[in-house]
């Protein structure tokens, strides 16, 4: 459900920017009552075996380019037909 196209129906462009600017800047500044932003960083150097720790995180790092990658050439999350 578009909920900021209902705002934007109801308010003026203005009003309705700084209400988005407003919930933006507070998930951006609640990321300072996290103790450790790099968390998935901390599991993976938790969780992998102390030899293999370097090809882990390697492993992390390649599958998230290969996801990007994916989702660029095949328009998944935007094809229409």
């Amino acid at each position: 459900m578009p909920v900021i196209g209902i705002f934007i129906d109801r308010w003026n462009r203005v009003t309705a920017l700084t209400f988005c600017m407003g919930l933006a800047a507070v998930g951006y500044l609640s990321l300072a009552l996290i103790g450790n932003q790099l968390d998935p960083w901390s599991l993976i150097g938790q969780e992998a075996p102390k030899e293999a720790r370097g090809s882990v995180i390697g492993a992390f790092n390649i599958s998230g380019a290969i996801g990007i990658l994916f989702f660029i050439t095949t328009e998944a999350p935007f094809s229409t037909a």
